[in-house]
């Protein structure tokens, strides 16, 4: 009896380790996510100023916009 009482708590501490996990995956996949995504953005800018500039040294028009 007493062993089939540290089963059942065995078997409830995997299903929480896995739901922590899980959690844990989740959240860093959508940190990583973010932080690529604003390196993306910041490369894109760069590279649409770069190439909206009239010559080489010049700045941008005034009309182009960058969010």
């Amino acid at each position: 009896m007493i062993k089939n009482r540290l089963l059942k708590n065995d078997q409830g501490q995997a299903v929480v380790e896995y739901v922590l996990m899980l959690a844990i995956v989740v959240a860093m996949v959508g940190v990583m996510s973010t932080g690529f995504r604003h390196a993306l953005i910041s490369l894109w800018r760069k590279m649409a100023r770069d190439i909206s500039a009239p010559c080489a040294g010049c700045p941008p028009p005034p009309e182009v916009r960058f969010f």
